[in-house]
């Protein structure tokens, strides 16, 4: 494989002598990452050339605006993916830092700060790049519902009418491009200050409060600390962007709604996965009021 990487990178005018080095996998992936000469991430995609493309305008649009992702470069040809053996490949700059694991009042103010500026920037490309736009209520009133009663899982009914008065509100609050997958293996992070958001490939037209939860949500692991911490993570990002009423009032509601989609989600892709997934959704539901995000929350300030 190191032959076919190296005429790859001959492609972006990039010295195919160079250390490579494979990157471990954060979590399960359909794609491979190098680093090469600790200087460049090299990814490989078996999406379609225009999609790779498409992602890597997106990113580079993005760094263009001063967002925290990192700068990609284009091949000799003026491309932004180069081809080898059936694969597409994109070349950035490696970010400094790590996965963030470490939480703390200054890592989650950080985050919570630097959400909101990708947020800022995503939300001045509109119009520039084609992106999906989701509709979370539609695919609850679809897929994920039909999935549940289809298989038969067992959720409480008053869960689903829980997410489904959701309905009003969600149709409330304000749209634009969102990363839609800033996990924490999307998320990196040196001195516990964000350096950067990577991974596009799923970004949508949606609400932001989808971005909060995924990026900064509770689960049981976790509760005790994340009550802790949550003041850090709104106050930093609403320093930066301005959080509405009905975005606070939608957290609980988002989380909810998020922990029902990835049972379903789970029951088509990982079936052994469900049960744990139908535990920490019965369990969002049960702490729902304490999910609740409250003004006072928005400002909090890092000792």
């Amino acid at each position: 494989m190191n032959e076919s990487i190296k005429q790859v990178l001959a492609q972006f005018g990039i010295d195919e002598n160079l250390p490579i080095t494979e990157a471990p996998a954060h979590r399960e992936k359909p794609y491979k990452v190098w680093i090469v000469g600790q200087k460049y991430i090299l990814k490989s995609s078996i999406s379609d050339a225009d999609s790779v493309e498409r992602i890597a305008k997106l990113n580079t649009m993005l760094y263009q605006e001063g967002a925290p992702v990192a700068r990609f470069y284009k091949t000799n040809a003026e491309k932004y993916c180069a081809c080898a053996d059936g694969f597409y490949f994109t070349l950035a700059d490696k970010l400094p830092g790590t996965h963030f694991k470490r939480v703390s009042k200054k890592v989650v103010y950080s985050l919570g700060k630097n959400l909101a500026k990708l947020h800022l920037a995503l939300k001045k490309l509109e119009g520039s790049v084609e992106v999906y736009s989701t509709d979370t209520m539609g695919e609850l009133h679809g897929w994920i519902l039909n999935e549940i009663y289809k298989k038969r899982i067992p959720v409480k009914k008053e869960i689903i009418e829980y997410c489904k008065e959701f309905g009003d509100l969600y149709y409330r609050l304000p749209r634009q491009i969102i990363h839609r997958d800033p996990n924490t293996g999307n998320i990196l992070m040196e001195n516990d200050e964000v350096t950067g958001f990577i991974d596009f490939d799923i970004a949508e037209i949606n609400i932001r409060v989808f971005d909060m939860y995924y990026a900064f949500g509770a689960n049981q692991g976790n509760f005790v600390e994340w009550l802790q911490m949550r003041p850090y993570f709104f106050s930093g990002y609403h320093e930066v962007s301005a959080i509405g009423k009905d975005e606070l009032d939608a957290y609980p509601y988002m989380s909810v709604l998020f922990s029902l989609l990835w049972v379903s989600y789970v029951s088509i892709n990982w079936e052994e996965r469900v049960n744990d997934a139908l535990e920490e959704l019965h369990w969002q539901y049960e702490v729902r009021d304490e999910l609740k995000i409250h003004e006072e929350h928005l400002y909090y300030k890092v000792d």
